[in-house]
């Protein structure tokens, strides 16, 4: 095989194997006109959680329970998206959809979305809002929740670095391939692909086959 067909054998397959991961991770989000689930999320001390992010359709409500299983009590808020970022990078959003504040369990019931609109319902750990739980460790908070008209959207980050590290290992395995030829086509003796002609395998000069010199470095075999 000539090393273009071989190079380009490798790239096509570069590119399967990143395909197939970026449609696994976009199979991920969810989408039903009724949707159940439930789960269990480790909050850390002044830190927080998303229990739920999704975007809303025309007809979109979402009903959850929760329960603080360790730790003290938790603030659970709903937000959109702009009040989500202000919340995200620690500055406080001039409102708040809901929030149950300061329980150890507790429900709520979201209406009145916007469709079209990403949602965030979060598990806080923070001293953020006030009047809200004050962190005193880290906590345990389990979750159930039926949801209408709503399209889950997940956390990919762990996904994202799962494919860094896939490509990481394909680039680094592609490279030893192509090493491993290179190599191997400038052993003594070795054809260049067409041509009645080799390799010096110190220089990888070609020269004519029946030379055993080269007359480049001075190579010898």
């Amino acid at each position: 095989m000539s090393r273009g067909r071989r190079h380009a054998g490798l790239s096509l397959a570069l590119a399967v194997t990143l395909g197939f991961i970026f449609l696994s991770l976009g199979s991920t989000v969810v989408s039903a006109d009724l949707i159940e689930s439930s789960g269990t999320y480790e909050v850390d001390n002044d830190g927080f959680a998303v229990l739920l992010h999704f975007l809303a359709g025309e007809q979109a409500q979402v009903e959850f329970v929760f329960n603080v299983t360790e730790g003290g009590p938790v603030d659970v808020l709903v937000l959109d998206e702009s009040q989500y970022e202000m919340y995200r990078i620690g500055l406080s959003p001039t409102q708040i959809l809901s929030a149950n504040l300061n329980r150890s369990a507790g429900n709520g019931y979201v209406t009145s979305l916007v469709s079209g609109q990403e949602y965030y319902i979060v598990a806080d750990n923070t001293d953020f809002p006030s009047g809200g739980a004050d962190p005193s460790g880290n906590l345990v908070v389990s979750w159930e929740m039926s949801g209408q008209d709503i399209t889950i959207i997940p956390n990919n980050s762990e996904g994202f670095i799962l494919i860094f590290l896939v490509v990481i290992v394909i680039f680094v395995l592609v490279l030893i391939v192509l090493a491993r030829s290179r190599r191997a086509e400038r052993e003594p003796g070795a054809y260049v692909m067409g041509m009645e002609r080799k390799y010096c395998p110190k220089c990888g000069q070609i020269v004519e086959m029946y030379v055993h010199k080269c007359p480049k470095c001075g190579h010898e075999w």
